[in-house]
């Protein structure tokens, strides 16, 4: 079974029409939640696909374990409307972009001293990042099997 954690930027609505006023009122709000904890509850660590959707200009993108500092990003300056996915399960571990329905292999663009980030057993905390203060249009989602030893 596949879980699946969200940590976004979005803005949620606070009203419904008809909506007449004379006074301002605040009709939305952004969500900044910028880290998400992630249970693992299998008995061993696991690798995940990290699933960075642009809702906006976003230049170089970084996902980060709060508790050790190991990160992982690109070099590449995403555009809105492009899906960046960076696996880091064990034999599978790359980076593809998709821009405009065309698929490219950007693992050239993974970060210097990047680490294939691994989800442990228990909780972990993620948060991400990205230069120019651009982070407001990621939206990320994590990807991943649990896993269990097997006798």
């Amino acid at each position: 079974k596949e879980d699946k954690y969200v940590i976004s930027n979005k803005v949620i609505d606070n009203f419904t029409f008809p909506f007449a006023i004379e006074t301002p009122v605040e009709i939305g709000k952004k969500n900044q939640t910028l880290e998400k904890i992630i249970t693992n509850k299998g008995d061993r660590e696991t690798g995940f696909l990290i699933e960075i959707q642009a809702n906006g200009d976003v230049l170089n993108p970084v996902i980060y374990n709060r508790d050790t500092g190991e990160y992982i990003g690109v070099d590449i300056p995403l555009i809105d409307g492009d899906r960046l996915y960076i696996n880091t399960v064990e034999g599978s571990k790359g980076a593809i972009l998709f821009r405009d329905g065309i698929e490219q292999n950007v693992f050239n663009y993974v970060k210097q001293n990047s680490t294939w980030l691994q989800l442990e057993t228990g909780d972990t905390v993620f948060t991400y990042s990205s230069e120019e203060d651009t982070k407001d249009n990621m939206e990320v989602v994590f990807h991943y099997n649990t896993l269990y030893d097997s006798f």
